[in-house]
């Protein structure tokens, strides 16, 4: 799950976990 987040996150701030 955590890679979703990071995906998701980086497609909408640019940030990685």
């Amino acid at each position: 799950m955590k890679d979703k987040l990071k995906i998701l996150v980086v497609g909408s701030g640019g940030r990685e976990f």
